[in-house]
Formats: C-alpha cells, sequence, structure tokens
C-alpha cells in the first residue's frame, strides 16, 4: 500500500479513536474540568451540562472537519496522478487540510449552535456594548486578520513567478485557495462575531453570568480558528510554492529569510497565550472581582501544596 493510503488509514485511526473518547462521559466530565481550569472558573452541577455541550459540539465539529479534509484532500490528491515516484508534497497538502477542516468545522458548529431556554433564569442588560475585545486579545485577532493578507502577498509573489510558464506545481494552487479562503473566513469571523456578542446574557448568580461569558469567549475564539488555521497554512504552502518556482539560489533565500520570521511569530505566539492566558482575559475584563478571588484560590492552593 502507498504511503498515502497508509497515512489516510492512520488518519481515520485517530479520528475514530478521539470519536470513542468523547462518546464517553468519564472523558467528557475530564475535558469540562480542564476548561473550568484554563478560564478560571469553578465548574459545579448547574453549569457542568452546558459547558459538557459545548465542548463536545465543538470537539465533535472539528472531527467532522478533520475527516473531511482528510478525505477530500486524499481523493483530489488521487484524481490528479499525485502522489508519484518520490513526490511528498501530498503530506504538506493532506496536512494542511486536516487542520483546515477542523477550524472551519469548529467555527460552524459556533455559527449554528442553538442555545437552550434557560427556564426561570434572569436575562441582564450590561451597561455598555460588548465588543470582541472584552473577550479575545488583540493578539488573538490581529494575528488571525494579519496573516490573510500575507498569504495572499506571497501567493501573488508565487503566481508572478510562473508568469509565462507552467503552473503544475499541486502547492500553488492549493495556497491560492487557502489564502483565498481565509478573506472568506475572516469575514464569517466578523459576521459571526455579532450574533455571539448579540446573544441574551442570562443567569441566576455572578457565577453564572461568569459562565456565560467564558462560553462566549469561546465561541468567539472558535469563530477566530479558521481564518487563524487557512492563513497560517496558505501562508506555508505559498513560502514553499515561491522556493519550487523560483530559481534555486533565489528560492532558498526567499525561504531562509520567511521561515524564520514565520517561526517567530509562531513562538512570539506562544508566549503570549503562556503568559497572558488568553481565555481568561474576559475575566480580568468583564470580571475583575471574580478574578482577584480566583487567584487568590490558586495561590491558596500552590502555597498549600508547597507546604506539603
Amino acid at each position: 500500500m502507498s504511503p498515502i493510503l497508509w497515512f489516510t488509514a492512520l488518519g481515520l485511526v485517530l479520528a475514530a479513536t478521539v470519536a470513542i473518547l468523547w462518546a464517553t462521559p468519564a472523558f467528557r466530565r475530564r475535558a469540562a474540568r480542564k476548561f473550568a481550569t484554563r478560564v478560571g472558573l469553578t465548574l459545579d452541577d448547574g453549569t457542568a451540562p452546558r459547558v459538557t455541550a459545548q465542548l463536545t459540539r465543538r470537539a465533535l465539529a472539528g472531527l467532522v472537519g478533520y475527516t473531511s479534509g482528510l478525505l477530500v484532500s486524499v481523493g483530489t490528491l488521487l484524481a490528479v496522478g499525485r502522489p508519484t515516484g518520490t513526490d511528498t508534497m501530498w503530506s504538506w497538502v493532506v496536512t494542511g487540510s486536516v487542520f483546515t477542516g477542523m477550524g472551519i468545522g469548529a467555527s460552524l458548529a459556533t455559527l449554528t449552535q442553538r442555545l437552550p431556554q434557560p427556564g426561570a433564569a434572569v436575562r441582564v442588560a450590561r451597561s455598555r456594548e460588548l465588543v470582541v475585545e472584552d473577550y479575545l486579545t488583540r493578539y488573538e485577532v490581529a494575528f488571525a486578520r494579519l496573516v490573510g493578507p500575507v498569504a495572499l502577498a506571497l501567493v501573488a509573489l508565487a503566481w508572478i513567478a510562473t508568469s509565462g510558464g507552467p503552473r503544475t506545481e499541486v502547492l500553488l494552487p492549493t495556497a491560492t485557495a487557502a489564502a483565498l479562503g481565509t478573506l472568506a473566513t475572516q469575514l464569517m469571523f466578523e459576521l459571526g462575531s455579532r450574533l455571539v456578542l448579540r446573544r441574551p446574557i442570562r443567569g441566576e448568580s455572578p457565577h453564572d453570568l461568569a459562565w456565560d461569558d467564558a462560553l462566549r469567549a469561546d465561541s468567539l475564539r472558535q469563530l477566530l480558528l479558521a481564518p487563524y488555521i487557512l492563513g497560517v497554512v496558505g501562508t506555508g504552502w505559498a513560502l514553499f510554492s515561491l522556493m519550487t518556482v523560483l530559481p534555486t539560489t533565489v528560492g532558498l533565500v526567499v525561504v531562509n529569510l520567511a521561515m524564520p520570521l514565520v517561526v517567530a511569530s509562531g513562538i512570539a505566539v506562544l508566549v503570549v497565550v503562556l503568559v497572558r492566558q488568553p481565555e481568561r482575559h474576559y475575566l480580568r475584563r468583564l470580571w475583575p472581582d471574580l478574578h482577584a478571588e480566583m487567584l487568590d484560590r490558586e495561590r491558596a492552593i500552590a502555597s498549600s501544596a508547597s507546604a506539603a
């Protein structure tokens, strides 16, 4: 069996394993507890079902997108006669398609989510209009908005470099599709974020309302996932396309200059995530008192652990 078919089989086994895990109640409860820790709130019997439902829906939608990206990309490559011989470019196409499918699946799950009626819960009006920056850090939004134009610029350079010659490189058309898809998903984020922000705010206590904001922030972050992934994938594909269409020396210079910038950007994002804890941004912005209580609680736990 060819490497691409082995890759596909392993990918499907992984998808089935993840689906089985999410079908297990114990796994879903553990995922909800970890999510509660990340957002800085305590999970009680009243909020656990809603949190678990949203996380499960998000995970299964991403899994459907993952599987779709895998099968569509592999099927397309086989239909056009790739890969051949020692060609390994297919691995970049399939990997990027898998991550793209996951991002689009999670975003669509957020857009199509139907929230249950909370019964006797109280609907709350905020003293000011909520904005995306109340839930997402400016770094998250800026990076997702910037990476699309960068991918488009690199794709344009690759097409210019091949003007007048054959355009048979498999990564160039896929990079173009990813870059254009970034614009479409960015538009989806801009429109979808308005719908998320307009969802009614309901709760019976400050704790319930804080959880409402935590889940709202998670929904916005999932909407941002598609343009983020498509932009990164499109940028990577475009860089490799430039390397293959430009003269060897020039292509190596372009990639050797650009790749460190891409890696440095990824490291910068990782540092921001670890230091700033963006999943708690909403808590710092909208619930400073609860955020202070959460910090005191974590310090007390850390002190107890060190004393023991």
